[in-house]
Formats: structure tokens, C-alpha cells, sequence
């Protein structure tokens, strides 16, 4: 502590004179007022952290002469207990406990404060981001549920191309093109297993199979001519990899469609089937064999 605080401990204990008690006498009519209300209506840990408040704003004859009645009102209170024999020395202990210890204090007292208008902005400003991430954290959790119950039902749906009944095998191709456009796992086994549908009695389901494949690739996405046609002989050339007979030989019926007339976009698009199988952009082996049966059904 500063010695200034010892002093004024040694003053409060030790008057000197008449002329000093009258001056003490003095200071305290207005000193003392806050003192007693300080001391009404508050615990000792209450007092405590006041006390402490005085001594960091240099107040050292109020927090002494609080310190001195607190021991009055709150016999036995720990925090006052060395003060049974009231000493320089004594008080000096007080004080500085008082002060090592008030953050402490002040910490327990705060929480049993009511909540500022700013603090209830603050709390309700958190609750909101707390449930704004709730919510968040719901909607990928649905949506990861909604996306494997899509792919689990991809094998149940590719079944059913294969029904009688027209209506249902319509809804199941378009169901297959859906999923393949947003990419699902898988769901180019559907696309594959459709394409055999393009020979198909039923004049319908033909039209329901072609219309799903020149919607998929043979209406490709691009700034430029050039890009387009890239993008349909990507699209084609992976649907032919791994592609067994059969299903070449069904494709071959959309691929002449879609050559049966003459267009820029065709023109470009066999000369970047062109390009791969000569070997002119670098390619792997599989893409190179689809290039070439591309074109092998492009000039049929």
C-alpha cells in the first residue's frame, strides 16, 4: 500500500489534537453521510468491494473509516475479524485484504446485479446467433438424411423402367434425369440402364428415353460453340467407358439422331472427336477408343 494510506490509518486511530478532532469532525459530517449509507442495507462482501472501490480512487479516509464501522456491524465477519484489536497495524492487514481479494468480490457481486439494458441486448444477441446456428446445424443434418434416402432410392426406382405400365416407366426416366443432373452417387446407372428403353414398343416411352438423353447430353451448357462441344463429347465418351455392347448399340440410335442435321454444334463436335482420336489434345486410352466409335456413328 502507499504510504499516504498509512498515514491517513495512523490519523483516523491517533487524532493529535482538539484542533484535529474538530477538523476530523468536520470532514466526517460529509464523509460519514456516504458511509452510512454505504453501511445500510449491504453484507460484508458488499462493503468489502466498496471499500476496495474508495481505495483505487484514492478515497483512503472513506475506505478507513468504512473499514472501522464495518467491524462494528458485522462482528463476525471474517473479512473484520482482525480488527477485534484495532491497531495501525491491524487495519493496515484489512485494507490490503480487502484489496487483493475485491476483484473476487466484485466478480460475485456483479452477478447478483439486474442486467443492464445493454447486457439483455447482448444476451438476446447471442440466444439469436445460438439458434440461427441451431438451425443451421438442422438443415445439413436434413438435408444429409434427404440426400441418402435419394440415393438409396435410385436402385429401387432404376427397377422400375422396366414396368408395364407406361405412366410409371415415364415418371422413372425422369426421376434418373434429375438425379443425374444434380449429380448424385450413382446416377448414371439409372442413365444406363434406360438407354436399351430407345428401341421400346411403346412410342411413348422411345420419345420419354430420347427426350431424357438430348435433354442430358446433347444440349450441353457453354459460352462458345467450341465449349459446348466439348462438354457433349465429355458427357458421351463417359457414358460409353466400361459401356458393354448392347448399350452401344443403343446410344448409337440417339447419337445418329442427334447428327441427323447439320449444324455448327455437330460440325465442332466431330472435330473434337477428331482431335482426341488422333491424339492432337492429350487424352487417356478409354476416351480415345469412345472418340473414335463416335464417330464411327456419326457418319452412318
Amino acid at each position: 500500500m502507499e504510504p499516504e494510506l498509512l498515514v491517513t490509518v495512523r490519523t483516523e486511530l491517533e487524532p493529535t489534537s482538539e484542533t484535529e478532532k474538530e477538523q476530523q469532525q468536520e470532514e466526517e459530517d460529509g464523509g460519514d453521510r456516504d458511509v452510512e449509507e454505504d453501511k445500510e442495507e449491504e453484507n460484508d462482501r458488499a462493503t468489502a468491494v466498496k471499500i476496495a472501490q474508495y481505495l483505487r480512487v484514492n478515497k483512503y479516509r472513506n475506505a478507513v473509516r468504512l473499514c472501522i464501522r464495518a467491524h462494528t456491524c458485522f462482528p463476525e465477519s471474517e473479512m473484520f475479524a482482525s480488527l477485534s484489536t484495532l491497531t495501525p497495524e491491524t487495519l493496515m492487514y484489512t485494507l490490503a485484504l480487502i484489496f487483493k481479494g475485491s476483484d473476487e468480490d466484485t466478480s460475485e457481486l456483479s452477478q447478483n446485479l439486474p442486467p443492464t439494458p445493454q447486457k439483455e441486448a447482448e444476451k438476446e444477441g447471442e440466444e439469436g446467433e445460438l439458434k440461427k446456428q441451431e438451425m443451421l446445424v438442422q438443415y445439413l443434418r436434413d438435408t444429409e438424411t434427404f440426400a441418402l434416402q435419394v440415393e438409396r432410392a435410385i436402385s429401387v426406382i432404376n427397377s422400375m423402367l422396366y414396368w408395364k405400365t407406361t405412366s410409371v416407366v415415364q415418371e422413372a426416366v425422369q426421376f434418373c434425369v434429375t438425379v443425374c443432373e444434380f449429380s448424385v452417387a450413382n446416377s448414371v446407372s439409372g442413365v444406363r440402364k434406360m438407354l436399351p428403353l430407345v428401341w421400346s414398343t411403346d412410342a411413348a416411352i422411345k420419345d420419354a428415353v430420347v427426350q431424357a438423353y438430348r435433354r442430358l447430353y446433347l444440349n450441353p451448357q457453354g459460352d462458345t460453340v467450341r465449349m459446348k462441344a466439348q462438354t457433349l463429347v465429355d458427357s458421351l465418351s463417359e457414358l460409353m467407358v466400361d459401356a458393354s455392347l448392347g448399350t452401344i448399340q443403343c446410344l448409337e440410335e440417339i447419337v445418329q439422331e442427334f447428327f441427323g442435321s447439320s449444324s455448327n454444334l455437330q460440325i465442332t463436335v466431330v472435330q473434337v472427336l477428331w482431335e482426341r482420336f488422333t491424339g492432337k489434345r492429350e487424352t487417356s486410352g478409354l476416351h480415345r477408343r469412345a472418340a473414335v466409335l463416335l464417330l464411327g456413328m456419326a457418319a452412318r
